[in-house]
């Protein structure tokens, strides 16, 4: 049997894991940032503008907590989509949530943009926490890419 060689140079593995930390995390902060940016934004209209988009906004953390308590195993079947599809599956809604907020984002009527935000951030949050790292990257890695797309293209949605 022969013997695999590493490849002379540097041991690369602790950038690679910094990168792959940063991803998960990155991805997951600036979720939370732009919900909370839209949330913030909408208290600036009125209170009730406020109330309705931090509610959607915990809509979805509340409902993926409630089914990660009793049935994990929903976000436990996300670990058998094959990565390349889990990857380009994400990747296309991190590009379509950056055009919903630019569609949506400074909709007063119903707060959809902090909801689609913080659905985004619940899936990847919990499943994360009911699979191996390994299984839940190619979600992470596709959403960040795809609203790495976005922006490349059309620019941010949001007006600071």
């Amino acid at each position: 049997m022969m013997e695999r060689r590493r490849a002379s140079g540097p041991d690369l593995t602790g950038v690679y894991e910094s990168i792959h930390r940063l991803t998960v995390y990155g991805t997951l902060t600036f979720l939370v940032l732009v919900g909370g940016y839209l949330v913030v934004c909408d208290f600036g209209r009125d209170v009730s503008g406020g109330v309705r988009s931090l509610a959607a906004a915990l809509f979805p953390i509340t409902t993926a907590s409630f089914v990660y308590v009793f049935a994990r195993e929903l976000f436990e079947q996300l670990g058998e989509v094959p990565p390349g599809v889990s990857f380009l599956g994400s990747a296309g809604a991190g590009f379509v949530l950056m055009l919903m907020l630019t569609i949506l984002g400074d909709s007063p009527t119903l707060p959809l943009a902090p909801l689609l935000i913080s659905a985004c951030f619940a899936v990847l949050a919990f499943s994360s926490g009911s699979l191996r790292e390994n299984k839940a990257l190619p979600y992470y890695y596709g959403m960040a890419s795809g609203l790495l797309i976005y922006v490349i293209l059309f620019g941010i949605p949001l007006e600071f």
